[in-house]
């Protein structure tokens, strides 16, 4: 920025290269600096070619990115391979990568695909032939700026980094970075290594996502009441996370700006074509269709989607109207449904998508045109209000204080896979001049991690919930140690009035009521304490097949055994039993079922394991599942014992167990939890563990 603004001082012409995400940001901060910058242009890589390759004359029709997806799916149709959206995308995308980095693909079936796409498209150009031919321009033909900027890339292709050494011969060239490929030493004052940051982030941790989210307003509300600007702050959250904040953001009145890519499959477009509609697909047509609206809640409150359920539910004269738009579709009458949705201002492109569609599959082109839809991105709009972003969008953007939200590795895509066609071996460390294409496998999305710890340059606030839907979660390993967040001041009406609000009840367990408590039972803690609390007070017995055998046991050396005379038993009161008891005969004989080890007494926490056969040296859960449970994976460490599952009706398979460090540091995380819900309350958080509660009904937030 400070480059910039000198040569804007001279009234020179600066050239900004970067990505498309961060036009806004960059425009709005060079603004802040220096009112009316006149004389600086933001480009991406893809336009300052487009640009240069124009002024040299050398321009070609363009194949944009809705046909080549198009092209490279008929290209692999005429070839007789399997076809699918998914594959023709893969194939697009490996195109793409080999034609950003000057190589033609040589692994079969790519290469094969390649050759065939060249052919469909022809003496026309792609996104990435602009590259090839900007590579071959004459710069000293070339008029080029005062100052060229090359920022907010994590990784730069060896192409776009030689095409400006090659311009840092006429001007002055500045490109920045967190790391370079080897060589680029030799290119004096051309490349800049960023600074390390010099604020580390704060790391805390939630009880639940629904938690995390709410603390994550109050903050907001805090900092927005400290007179901070929306556009000062930054929050960054996996995609699935989003939807949720937005609505909470909205009853706080947080004034987000939602900055999710959007694509050409506009949400009511897509409750059209998707062929087992939810209730949120209703709820995308209710502007539209104002009487879906009350079934689309229904069935968002159900769970339930599909065809079947919508005329049970009844949906009356509206569901006949949304048949029709769906009809309508089906017979080819695309721009009627158009009209009707009132997306007239994307009509011509969205037309063009589906023609593409019919090229490939002219029978039913419906899937393709959906598919075709979905990859075509619209561009960014201005930020209006507080930016919320996805992880991949966040890259190059800072802010004064920035919050992550949800930091798993999976979640913020920072997991590298290798690619489908060329194998790891073949690719090669990012290097100058291009020898081939760079490694997948190349700690990238660590440093993607690193980069967006740093994103606020007063403070970063990092994030997790300890536990979510899938059950307890664990930290980025070599993360600075978590702490539980600090409380906050209330972001809403409903937190500000806890006497009106539905979330305030607590159910008490005395310590004395709570004699002993199974692992697998305080797991529910993580979910919902309250729901444990009610679970323990209001015991539903239920047994199952395993529980009924076991009733002929006898309690013997700290557990329950079979003997002979028992499995006779239960062959005659269950002949249906018959075959797996004669056939696993030897294993339940030796076997202790109901193995029963304390853990601490204080609170009193025992784990539960199914069973141990010690002449095997195994220990079962009896269940089915490929989950590994904690009570068996603690006894299997303990002893030395393998894991087994144990199906009722069919022998033991094995499974891996889970590791000792997560064993102990979830055992402790329950003990520490109970003992200050027995001192303290068991709260209810509601959220996503309330669907399909089994105490729902006693619930006194319900």
């Amino acid at each position: 920025m400070r480059a910039a603004l000198v040569h804007l001082g001279r009234r020179g012409r600066v050239w900004w290269v970067g990505l498309p995400h961060q036009r806004a940001y960059i425009l709005r901060r060079l603004a802040q600096r220096a009112g009316a910058a006149l004389g600086l242009e933001y480009l991406s890589w893809q336009q300052l070619y487009y640009r240069l390759v124009a002024k040299a004359g050398r321009l070609k029709p363009l194949v944009p990115g809705l046909e080549r997806l198009a092209l490279v799916a008929r290209a692999v149709r005429g070839l007789g391979l399997p076809l699918s959206s998914g594959l023709a995308a893969l194939y697009a995308r490996a195109i793409a990568e080999h034609k950003r980095h000057g190589i033609i693909p040589q692994e079969e079936p790519l290469a094969s695909v390649y050759r065939a796409y060249e052919e469909w498209k022809g003496d026309r150009m792609d996104y990435d032939d602009f590259r090839l031919v900007a590579q071959t321009l004459d710069l000293k033909a070339l008029r080029p700026p005062d100052l060229l900027v090359v920022d907010g890339f994590r990784r730069h292709n060896p192409l776009d980094l030689g095409f400006a050494l090659a311009l840092g011969e006429r001007t002055e060239v500045l490109v920045t970075g967190m790391e370079f490929p080897e060589g680029l030493d030799r290119a004096g004052g051309i490349v800049e290594a960023l600074p390390s940051p010099r604020t580390a982030p704060r790391l805390y941790t939630h009880p639940n996502p629904i938690e995390e989210l709410r603390w994550t307003l109050r903050a907001l509300k805090r900092d927005l009441a400290q007179g901070i600007s929306p556009y000062d702050l930054l929050v960054v959250a996996p995609m699935e996370a989003i939807p949720g904040l937005l609505a909470l953001g909205e009853g706080a009145g947080v004034p987000f700006w939602d900055g999710r890519p959007r694509t050409l499959l506009f949400p009511a477009l897509q409750a059209l074509l998707t062929p087992h509609p939810t209730g949120l697909d209703l709820l995308a047509l209710a502007p539209l269709l104002p009487g879906l609206e009350a079934l689309g809640r229904r069935m968002v409150a159900l769970g339930v989607a599909g065809f079947s359920v919508m005329e049970r539910l009844g949906g009356g004269e509206v569901l006949g109207e949304y048949l029709a738009l769906r009809r309508a579709l089906q017979e080819g009458r695309v721009a009627e449904v158009l009209d009707r949705l009132g997306l007239a201002p994307q009509k011509d492109r969205l037309l063009m998508a589906y023609a593409l569609a019919r090229g490939i599959d002219p029978q039913d082109p419906l899937p393709w045109w959906e598919a075709l839809l979905r990859e075509e991105a619209l561009p960014p709009g201005p930020i209006q209000g507080l930016p919320l972003l996805p992880p991949d969008r966040a890259t190059g953007v800072r802010a004064r204080r920035a919050y992550l939200l949800r930091f798993f590795p999976e979640a913020y895509g920072a997991l590298e896979a290798e690619d489908p066609f060329v194998p790891e071996e073949k690719r090669l460390p990012p290097s100058l001049p291009p020898l081939g294409l760079p490694k997948r496998l190349s700690g990238d999305g660590w440093a993607f991690l690193q980069e967006l710890l740093h994103r606020g340059d007063e403070a970063t606030v990092v994030s997790y919930p300890e536990a979510d839907d899938k059950g307890p979660t664990f930290p980025i390993p070599h993360l600075p140690k978590a702490s539980p967040a600090p409380p906050l001041p209330a972001a809403s009406r409903e937190e500000v009035h806890p006497e009106d609000s539905p979330w305030r009840p607590k159910v008490f367990l005395r310590a004395e009521e709570l004699k002993r408590v199974a692992l697998e039972s305080a797991q529910e803690i993580f979910l919902c304490p309250g729901r444990f609390a009610l679970k323990r007070l209001f015991r539903e017995k239920k047994e199952g097949a395993w529980g009924r055998l076991l009733g002929y046991a006898h309690r013997e050396r700290g557990g329950v055994v079979l003997d002979p005379k028992a499995l006779e038993q239960a062959k005659q009161d269950h002949p249906e039993w018959a075959g797996f008891l004669e056939a696993e005969r030897p294993r339940l004989l030796g076997t202790r079922f109901w193995i029963s080890i304390p853990l601490s007494q204080d609170p009193p926490l025992y784990a539960l394991a199914g069973g141990v056969n010690e002449a095997a040296k195994e220990v079962y859960a009896l269940e089915e599942g490929n989950r590994a449970r904690l009570s068996e994976s603690y006894l299997a460490q303990r002893e030395g014992l393998a894991y087994r599952v144990w199906p009722f009706g069919k022998a033991p398979e094995p499974l891996e167990p889970l590791e000792e460090w997560r064993v102990q540091k979830e055992v402790k995380a329950l003990r520490q939890r109970l003992k200050r819900y027995l001192e303290e309350g068991f709260p209810f958080r509601p959220g996503w563990a309330c669907k399909g509660c089994p105490v729902a009904r006693r619930c006194p937030v319900g």
